[in-house]
């Protein structure tokens, strides 16, 4: 039995990171990060085309994308992009202007995508929890259902004195436990969230 609480114990570290593995790993540099450097590279130049390549360039810049449902923020930003870039070259735009538009709205798509990703690691940080609560739930239980075998192995010395011989979780959070054997047997119940005595 100790080995199998051992082995829970394990699978709960275990578990706990991999609930983690359902985001992608971080991009190296945040939306903004990558506007700072696009804005300094291309001084008195139009910088969102720069952006839109950098981020491309992003290993993970797609998974997350996917995993934030974000394909049409990104979709009306490389639009956005594409217009802009053609309205610099044909000179219907400067490129403070074009750059003012793509600044705009790369803030909107940056304020929805941390929003998104806050609530996302919110979601995740609770499966965490769950997780790990349920794993002690099951590594306590276990723990009281190995105690309580091994008391009935214990014979009842004195017509008083009763051993758990099983107990059972109630709807309500409250547990039904059973002592003795045959004749000698009584049934209690606990306050809500309360644990069965090892005897009575």
């Amino acid at each position: 039995m100790k080995k199998l609480i051992t082995l829970l114990s394990l699978l709960l570290v275990i578990g706990g990171c991999a609930t983690n593995s359902d985001l992608p790993e971080n991009t190296s540099e945040t939306s903004l990060e990558r506007a700072r450097y696009c804005k300094v590279a291309n001084l008195d130049k139009y910088w969102g085309d720069c952006w839109i390549n950098r981020s491309k360039a992003e290993p993970t810049f797609f998974a997350w994308i996917e995993d934030l449902e974000m394909q049409k923020d990104w979709d009306v930003i490389s639009i956005l992009n594409s217009e802009l870039l053609k309205r610099v070259q044909s000179g219907e735009y400067s490129p403070s202007e074009a750059n003012k538009y793509f600044d705009i709205i790369l803030v909107q798509i940056d304020e929805s995508l941390t929003l998104k990703t806050n609530t996302k690691l919110a979601e995740q940080a609770e499966k965490t929890a769950a997780f790990r609560r349920a794993m002690g739930n099951l590594s306590r239980q276990m723990k009281e259902n190995s105690d309580a075998v091994g008391n009935n192995r214990k014979p009842i010395s004195t017509g008083q004195e009763r051993r758990l011989q099983r107990q059972t979780l109630l709807s309500d959070n409250r547990r039904s436990c059973v002592y003795g054997v045959g004749s000698n047997q009584k049934i209690f119940v606990t306050a809500v969230g309360g644990r069965c005595p090892s005897s009575m």
